[in-house]
């Protein structure tokens, strides 16, 4: 305040002219927000979207990115397009979630057509989930080559080739403009008469019925050529071709192979019968039509019954603050509650359980597993390491029916399968389950107290794998704060994953890489197991993307343990 004591003096003694001292000019910047001469705030126009035309894939749509280096495409989709091979490379992904992944190859000099353009595009093969409305990805290479200019205010992103121009406006559906319509009508006009002129020439008419209220096409014929068979659904054969063919003198039957069982012109006869849709063949050639429905094999469908037969579960001792509930008559398909519920509570639990039945699994069977195209697990091995095949363990000869035992709970659930020429071997271990104590004597007649041993747990020791495996770095969450949150409610119920990460498929081209040996053989999991450095992260984030907008607000996950809560029993009944 003192800085401006004579300020405030002068201004006082000087009241005429207080005026002309309070002017203050005003820049440009000052002006423009006084006078109101900003521009009005937009919102998001949408996603700059080119509709790409590709032999076999209807509808494909790639996103203009101007933060990518590259493009990208999936791999199913250059699967399906049946490009030329890729090419290795070196080149390491990071991703907008932070996630490192390494390209399957790159695809060069892939034509892509946008309306009447061919641009040459690299593309990098990724092996991802991809988005069924947005598939590719078109970054700055494509849109340089292009000589794209993107209009963000009108929406639009103008495509360029010489003189020529197309014009795409931006949304979900986008649509074409063309400074050149002549040009575009030339095509089309091209192509019809094309169509027209070898009809004309071949002499084929399509005559098409009107008599009728729907209209039905009559086989093409020809109004020139007599010899021409006449087929439907446009199918034809013309004889006099057939019989060219046939006259052709070629090499000589060889003498070890019976020259009467080829029959060219009957041949012939038999693909005229079948393209003209003739149920009966012709007489002199039934006996070279196989009889097929001798050769199958009738299997009966399971029944609902066997479907839903009870699982025989054994009933372990529970802590006094739970007991067994039955969703059947007869204590089958059991539960788990508490004690201290009123009956009401329990009928109405009891119900929804019932309701909910499957979701529940008591058997490994019972698991329907995720869709692959939503989650799978990957194992994305390092470059330095080499694959490594482990001899089979000597086994105890006690415990070989717990591992035999185990095995076929596996396949006959479809968990694994049988492989003999993996290039990546694990060995087997058992584990034993302890519990209870006792006494005994050892050598020395002396009483040790000993824990008993009351099962085997079979474990797959995957350590050499787990070393080569480029490691998953995704978040698991704290288990504090978890029980925090929970401890903020005053029910909570919690779901176990018994049969662990079963649910998740292994992709199929690193499924060789799980196979396990054992005293019965050698064989890979289909679904993951436990053991699998990643397999934590992987579970983790699938149970993310499922209940993603559950969590913290209803539920907890923590890999397979999850809490459902709320502030009251019809709450907490309703978010379960």
């Amino acid at each position: 305040m003192p800085k401006f004591t004579l300020m405030f003096k002068k201004l006082l003694n000087n009241k005429d002219k207080l005026i002309e001292l309070t002017k203050t000019p005003l820049n440009k910047n000052c002006s423009a927000v006084v006078l109101k001469k900003l521009p009005e705030k937009l919102g998001d126009p949408g996603r700059f979207l080119i509709p790409c035309d590709f032999t076999g894939l209807d509808n494909c749509l790639a996103l203009a990115d101007l933060g990518a280096s590259i493009n990208l495409m999936p791999l199913s989709i250059w699967k399906k397009l049946r490009l030329p091979t890729l090419n290795d490379t070196k080149m390491v992904l990071e991703l907008a979630d932070r996630t490192i992944s390494k390209p399957t190859g790159v695809a060069e000099n892939v034509f892509v057509k946008v309306g009447k353009f061919y641009f040459p595009a690299d593309f990098v093969i990724l092996d991802f989930v991809a988005d069924p409305r947005v598939r590719l990805i078109l970054g700055r290479p494509f849109l340089s080559t292009a000589h794209a200019l993107i209009d963000v205010y009108e929406g639009e992103i103008t495509l360029r080739h010489d003189d020529q121009s197309l014009m795409l406006k931006c949304g979900d559906t986008p649509s074409i403009f063309y400074n050149n319509l002549e040009s575009l009508n030339k095509v089309d006009l091209i192509d019809a008469t094309c169509e027209e002129i070898s009809q004309a020439v071949l002499g084929f008419t399509d005559d098409v019925s009107t008599e009728v209220s729907s209209p039905i096409y009559e086989p093409i014929v020809s109004s020139s050529l007599q010899n021409l068979t006449p087929f439907d659904a446009s199918d034809f054969l013309l004889l006099e071709e057939a019989d060219a063919f046939i006259a052709i003198d070629d090499e000589p039957i060889s003498s070890t192979i019976d020259a009467t069982y080829y029959d060219p012109e009957g041949d012939i006869l038999i693909l005229e019968a079948l393209l003209n849709n003739d149920p009966e063949p012709l007489s002199n050639q039934k006996d070279y039509l196989p009889t097929l429905h001798n050769d199958l094999k009738v299997i009966e469908p399971k029944t609902q019954t066997e479907k839903d037969e009870p699982p025989k579960v054994k009933l372990k001792e529970l802590p006094p603050h739970l007991e067994y509930a039955f969703l059947g008559n007869n204590e089958e398909w059991p539960v788990i509650i508490a004690k201290d519920l009123s009956s009401n509570e329990k009928t109405d639990l009891i119900n929804v359980l019932k309701t909910r039945k499957k979701a529940i699994a008591w058997k490994l069977t019972d698991i329907k597993g995720i869709d692959p195209e939503f989650c799978s697990h990957k194992i994305l091995l390092e470059e330095e390491h080499s694959p490594k095949v482990q001899s089979q363990r000597r086994v105890n000869p006690k415990i070989h029916d717990v591992i035999k035992k185990e095995v076929e709970k596996l396949l006959d659930a479809g968990l694994i399968y049988p492989i003999s020429n993996s290039p990546w071997v694990s060995p087997i271990h058992c584990v034993s389950k302890k519990g209870g104590m006792t006494v005994i004597k050892n050598d020395e007649n002396e009483l040790v107290p000993t824990r008993l041993v009351t099962g085997w747990t079979v474990c797959i020791d995957y350590r050499k794998l787990n070393e080569a495996t480029r490691k998953d770095h995704f978040p698991l969450p704290f288990m504090d704060q978890m029980l925090e949150r929970l401890a903020r409610n005053e029910y909570y119920c919690f779901l176990y994953g018994f049969f662990g990460y079963f649910p998740i498929p292994i992709d199929p081209k690193d499924q060789e890489k799980t196979t396990f040996t054992c005293p019965y053989g050698t064989f890979a999991y289909k679904r993951m197991s436990f053991g699998l450095c990643n397999a934590p992260g992987t579970f983790q984030s699938c149970m993310m993307a499922i209940f993603h907008d559950m969590i913290e607000r209803t539920m907890e996950v923590f890999m397979d343990d999850f809490s459902v809560f709320g502030n009251s029993f019809s709450t907490c009944l309703t978010n379960l």
